[in-house]
């Protein structure tokens, strides 16, 4: 599995995640919450790879773009972190919980969108094999050692 495999494989698990909990029953509070903790797992391992691993070889070769990427990755935590704050809300506040669902998947998806166009065609066509070998192990060591 390359470092390319890997941020596309994130973005579906993620997308799966996300999908399970929005359609969770308003009365799954549990449910809904268990979802949402394992979409902050995954996506915290995901943009540790992306902070101490992907970007900073990115910086090299487009560092408008490795700026404009780590931007929207903090406005994904946030939005995530407001998500699972009220993730076991009761019923009556599932009105407020859909909302910031609605905010954080768009987000979500934009990031997405700008990792598997822009990063991974920055990744495959400026970096050199050696340098996407030396990305892969250590995102994949990283991983391993956050248990992903």
């Amino acid at each position: 599995m390359t470092v390319v495999e890997v941020i596309v494989d994130d973005h579906r698990a993620a997308r799966e995640m996300y999908a399970e909990a929005g359609n969770a029953p308003q009365q799954a509070n549990s449910e809904r919450a268990d979802k949402v903790a394992q979409l902050g797992a995954l996506w915290r391992a995901h943009n540790a790879m992306m902070s101490e691993v992907v970007y900073p070889a990115l910086q090299a070769v487009d560092a408008e773009l490795a700026r404009s990427a780590r931007e929207r990755q903090d406005e994904v935590a946030m939005r995530l972190a407001a998500l699972a704050s009220g993730a076991g809300a009761e019923a009556g506040l599932a009105g407020d919980w859909l909302a910031d669902f609605e905010r954080f998947k768009a987000v979500l998806e934009e990031q997405c969108r700008i990792e598997d166009t822009q990063v991974v065609a920055a990744i495959r066509n400026a970096l050199p094999p050696d340098e996407t070998a030396r990305l892969t192990r250590a995102a994949l060591d990283l991983r391993r050692a956050q248990g992903i």
